[in-house]
Parts: C-alpha cells; structure tokens; sequence
C-alpha cells in the first residue's frame, strides 16, 4: 500500500464511525472522507492541501477520548516485554471459554501500576505449549481494575500448536490507569473461537492438560503522554470478567514496566 492513507482506529463495532452517537465525530468523519475523495478522486488542488494537514490517523483510545496522531501504530511506541508465568491449563473440548474453571486458565497478573501506561499497537506473543497432541491455545491481554473487574484489551488464537510458536494479538489502543493491573491469561478455549470447525477441527476429542513455558509478550507501548485531543466522549466498556482476590493471589506476577510516559 503504497498509496497515500488514512486511518481511524477506534472501540467501535464492525462499521465506519458514521453510526457513533457524537455529532462532531461523525461530522468529522464524513468531511474527511468527501475530502478524500475530492482530493485523490477530482485531484482537487484545495482538498490536497487540506488532506496533506490533517493528521494521518485519528485514533479513539480506552478512555473514550479521540486524538489525532501521525501514524497508527504511533511512531514513538516501543515494545515492553512481559514474562508471563510458566505452567498449565486444561483444555477441555466442553468448555466454551465464557466461564472457564480455574484450571483451565493459565493467569500471570501484574502489580498494582504506579503511573500510567499506554499500549498502542498490535501485541506479539512467544510461547512453548506441549499437550498430548496439537493444541489450541488463546492469548488474552485484561486491563484489571482495583475492584477485580477485568475488561480485555486484546486476544488472539493458535490452533495446532506442539511446540514453540508466535503469533500477533489484535490491534488496540488501551490506557491503563494508575492501580490498575495488567493481565494475561493462556487457556485453550474462547467464545470468539470456540467452535471446533472454526479452526479446522484440531481440539481434542478429549481433554487433555497443556504445559506452558517460555512465554513472552511484547506490547507497544507508548513513550509520550497524548494531551491534545480532538472529542472527548467517555466509554463504558463493560468487564468480561471479575477475578477474585485468590486468583489475584495465585497469578501475582511482577512485571518489568515500561518508563512513565513523558
């Protein structure tokens, strides 16, 4: 894609930010694509100059807040890597990933934060899993709140795995919050991709227990803090999950975090 380009990035559904209920943003949103088109489309010498000033993405992060920026993911995001705890989880063929016993998860949770951190980007995983036969395993990426409650940030999945393996988790913007923990967990199964066929048929017919260890998980992580911002409309993204004080205990993990935002 060599072409000029523009993105918007945002926690909205499987649409253009026509349907988002922000006046200003949908007013935005439809004045830069017209723009666009005259621009590239009618080679509209004022339109051009127009496009070349806006910024190339406008991106809505965690906190409902949408900014402008130079790119997505940003320019000035580094990977943090985060050493997630070695163990196992129960991949039960049963099981649909909504509400999975706790030996079937797999958690490595964070300290508390000491100061904001803000994860723009695609995240990347590294890992070793060897069950009986091939497994499944999902990567899930949480923001935890002080109260436990636990809204997921990013995930991703890898069928057939009998050894090392790789893979990206999908893109986000996510804020996390001073007191808040980060979190990831490794199981086998999710609501997402819980059906067998949607992965070629690899899960097993039968449980089976799958060793984890080695795991790393890089995330981009930004280095300067946003302070302009273009609308300000605050979500309410509701938590997938609340983890209780024992599984807060049993998945304690102390992580290496990146610098404070400057």
């Amino acid at each position: 894609l060599r072409g000029p380009k523009r993105a918007w990035v945002g926690h909205f559904t499987h649409r253009a930010p026509d349907h988002i209920d922000v006046a200003a943003v949908r007013a935005r949103y439809f004045a830069e694509a017209i723009e666009w088109f005259d621009a590239y489309l009618r080679r509209d010498p004022a339109a051009l100059r127009r496009v070349a000033a806006r910024p190339k993405a406008v991106v809505q992060q965690s906190d409902g807040r949408w900014r402008g920026d130079t790119a997505f993911p940003p320019k000035d995001a580094r990977p943090a890597a985060f050493a997630l705890r070695n163990g196992s989880y129960y991949e039960d063929p049963t099981e649909d990933g909504k509400h999975p016993k706790p030996a079937n998860v797999l958690w490595s949770i964070g300290q508390r934060l000491p100061y904001a951190v803000h994860l723009s980007g695609a995240p990347r995983v590294s890992l070793s899993a060897v069950g009986a036969g091939p497994a499944q395993v999902v990567v899930k990426v949480y923001d935890v709140a002080p109260n436990g409650d636990a809204r997921m940030v990013s995930r991703a999945v890898h069928a057939n795995v009998q050894g090392k393996v790789a893979f990206d988790l999908y893109p986000t913007d996510w804020r996390f919050r001073p007191g808040h923990r980060i979190a990831f967990s490794v199981q086998g199964n999710e609501p997402f991709w819980s059906l067998p066929q949607q992965l070629g048929g690899l899960r097993p017919a039968r449980g089976e227990n799958v060793a984890v260890s080695g795991a790393v998980l890089s995330a981009p992580m930004l280095t300067r803090d946003r302070r302009s911002f273009l609308f300000d409309k605050p979500l309410d993204l509701d938590p997938e999950q609340t983890l209780s004080a024992a599984t807060i205990q049993a998945g304690a993990t102390t992580f290496r975090l990146p610098p404070r935002l400057r």
